[in-house]
């Protein structure tokens, strides 16, 4: 009986010790497959790590669920992950490890947590896991890359290293949220939005949003464009849009106008460059008179990241050719720094010839090219405009700017303002901004998602 307990045990032990391994294959299977963009393959991995016996392996993919599951993400996986590390001996490295990973992935995804937690973690790992440590102290920046070098690495440390000192962070995650939005001349009112940068874990993306302002001005816009180098985009939007045309001494004639429009254009996406083209069809109403501004549309775009910062050009010519004659060109230029500080964006828009409704020439004010003034303050048939940002805390979850701006339409008109940043998890996707400016043409309060450029 002693000799069948001990083999019993013994046996027992073996066994444990193969499902650990076969749980950490299994992350490890959910990290390679990661960093290979195959993320249906890696979230299905980390789904199955998630339901392992080792406690550490099921907070490390709790942890890495976190970039795949949206903002439901951050109430579910982050306390599964704690609860599993509640459970985890202290005495075990890859436990440390694990904690360290929960820090580093919700970071990642834009929640506030310690760096130096993580940092401390993979530090007490070092002398039994040295290989994994060190990656994760590469990832949290206290490291150089080079000191992977000569070590036995986990899958994560694999990643880290051909990545170049980080984790793929892959297109990000979805969100769902509500949030106030508005402009000085349109009012204010509240929008929501679901934007999905990643529709099936195969890079679709679908943008889709509706607010309404006290203005009794709205608009539905739904995007969506497939992935791939060769593909297409498209989108439907519906808008209620009160446009006030001013006068040479300042006098203000509001004109209610209700707009639809569609269009599907084939694309290509190359490393560094992208074109799109195809029909555009649009309508718009104002009282009784129902105008169709059918045609096409075309637009390129060029991106390029160095270590002086991120330079992307833009540029698009649309037609129309139905109930009016519209032609339109426009092109951007927009810069961020290496720390993503300072930032300028040049624009230019111009329709000299166009036949359209005044509510289709370029247009400044209110957050629409200049932030200052009511939107559509200042209108014509060309417009030239440049902003130069500073970002405060540009990567903290509170943020502020301080800006200065200037254009070139229906005469010189300049202005500065300030604004704040909120960068909510997860990102990033989901950022709210407020933003106050004056100038010339009055004061202008605008908020919406995102940056402003």
């Amino acid at each position: 009986m002693k000799r069948a307990a001990v083999l019993g045990l013994v046996g027992s032990v073996l066994a444990s010790t193969a499902a650990e391994a076969r749980d950490r294959s299994t992350l490890e299977t959910g990290d390679r497959s990661w960093a290979a963009q195959d993320r249906q393959a890696a979230r299905a991995a980390w789904k199955a790590a998630a339901e392992a016996s080792d406690p550490a392996v099921r907070a490390q993919a709790e942890a890495r669920l976190l970039l795949v599951s949206g903002n439901l993400g951050l109430s579910v996986h982050g306390p599964r992950a704690e609860q599993a590390l509640a459970t985890c001996p202290e005495a075990d490295p890859w436990c440390a490890l694990a904690s360290a990973d929960l820090v580093l992935f919700a970071r990642a995804v834009g929640v506030p947590l310690a760096l130096e937690d993580a940092v401390n973690a993979a530090s007490n790992a070092a002398p039994q896991l040295p290989g994994p440590a060190a990656a994760r102290l590469v990832w949290a920046g206290v490291a150089p890359p080079s000191s992977l070098s000569g070590h036995t690495l986990d899958a994560l440390g694999h990643a880290v290293h051909d990545a170049g000192g980080v984790f793929p962070s892959g297109p990000g995650t979805w969100v769902a949220g509500l949030g106030v939005l508005g402009s000085s001349g349109q009012g204010a009112g509240a929008g929501i939005r679901f934007l999905h940068p990643d529709i099936g874990l195969a890079g679709w993306r679908l943008d889709a949003a509706a607010l309404v302002t006290t203005r009794l001005a709205g608009q539905a816009t739904l995007r969506l464009r497939s992935p791939g180098t060769w593909g297409a985009s498209g989108s439907i939007q519906a808008a209620r849009l009160v446009v006030d045309r001013y006068n040479d001494t300042g006098g203000v004639t509001p004109a209610l106008v209700q707009s639809m429009s569609a269009d599907v254009q084939p694309a290509f996406r190359g490393e560094r460059v992208a074109l799109q083209a195809g029909p555009l069809l649009r309508w718009d109403r104002a009282g009784d008179t129902i105008l169709a501004g059918h045609g096409a549309a075309a637009a390129a775009a060029w991106a390029r990241e160095t270590s002086d910062g991120t330079l992307q050009l833009d540029g698009g010519v649309s037609v129309a050719f139905a109930d009016y004659a519209h032609q339109e060109g426009e092109s951007s230029a927009r810069w961020t720094g290496p720390e993503g500080r300072l930032a300028a964006w040049l624009h230019g828009r111009a329709a000299p010839w166009s036949q359209a409704p005044y509510w289709r020439l370029p247009a400044a004010g209110g957050g629409q090219v200049l932030r200052h003034g009511p939107v559509g303050r200042f209108r014509d048939r060309a417009l030239a405009a440049s902003v130069l940002e500073w970002r405060l805390r540009p990567d903290a979850t509170t943020g502020g700017v301080l800006f200065v701006e200037g254009a070139r339409v229906d005469g010189w008109h300049a202005g500065a303002g300030v604004g704040l940043r909120l960068r909510l998890p997860p990102r990033p996707h989901n950022t709210v901004r407020l933003d106050i400016a004056v100038g010339d043409g009055g004061v202008g309060i605008s908020a919406g998602w995102g940056e402003a450029f």
